[in-house]
């Protein structure tokens, strides 16, 4: 499994998973459930639509641009063979077309979860991202559009993958109990919360090149193909 996730960092716009979404109707057209939002200082986060918010429909992705938190978690998943997760669609908000880093979907219940892992700076560039409230704007189309938002750090992917699918499937059975808990998650610990990050934060993360210690230290063959999110001098 490892190598097979390496071998796709060389190719990171490929879908992991591998699933095709369709519509099959008979499900609600709002949202029928009353949730409250989480902790907004801690992943995971979440942001949950209002009963009666319309249920905008997944069209098929187009981007695939895959980040390592990404597809690990999206390996993990596959390997484990639990059902209602995609990493390749994309949902009509406001004016804008995002495309989730992955999704679980319940048509039947009316449950929809955009899945975001967030890294606090970019590979390349090194540029400080997912600052608190640097998505505030995305988080309220997405849940406008009848969608739950569902938020992970980079490293809780990377590190705790089985306590992150489970805390999304917390996320389901809280709305539908009646949803079992997959085999391989029943005996799983629940997520550990991660602090999310300022501005300053996230540049001595980049200091002290945060990103690399977490991911080479799951995968330590992971710098032969670093080549492609170096740092450049």
């Amino acid at each position: 499994m490892v190598i097979s996730f390496l071998k796709a960092i060389l190719s990171p716009k490929t879908s992991v998973l591998r699933r095709t979404w369709q519509q099959r109707g008979g499900g609600p057209e709002a949202v029928t459930f009353d949730l409250v939002d989480g902790d907004q200082q801690c992943y995971p986060q979440l942001l949950v639509p209002k009963r009666g918010t319309p249920i905008t429909m997944p069209q098929p992705g187009k981007n695939f641009k895959r980040g390592p938190g990404e597809m690990w978690l999206a390996f993990w998943i596959k390997m484990h063979k639990i059902a209602g997760f995609y990493d390749n669609l994309a949902l009509p908000a406001g004016r804008r077309r995002y495309e989730p880093d992955l999704a679980y979907i319940d048509e039947q219940r009316g449950i929809f979860i955009d899945i975001e892992i967030d890294e606090p700076y970019t590979m390349e560039r090194h540029i400080p991202t997912h600052v608190i409230g640097k998505d505030d704007h995305r988080n309220s189309l997405v849940t406008a559009a009848g969608w739950i938002v569902l938020r992970f750090s980079e490293l809780q992917c990377i590190a705790t993958p089985a306590a992150v699918t489970r805390a999304v499937m917390d996320v389901v059975r809280s709305i539908a109990p009646e949803v079992k808990m997959p085999q391989a998650l029943k005996e799983r610990k629940p997520i550990t919360t991660d602090p999310r990050w300022d501005y300053e934060t996230a540049r001595r993360y980049v200091k002290k090149n945060y990103r690399n210690i977490y991911l080479e230290k799951r995968f330590p063959l992971y710098s032969l193909s670093n080549f492609f999110f170096k740092r450049k001098k």
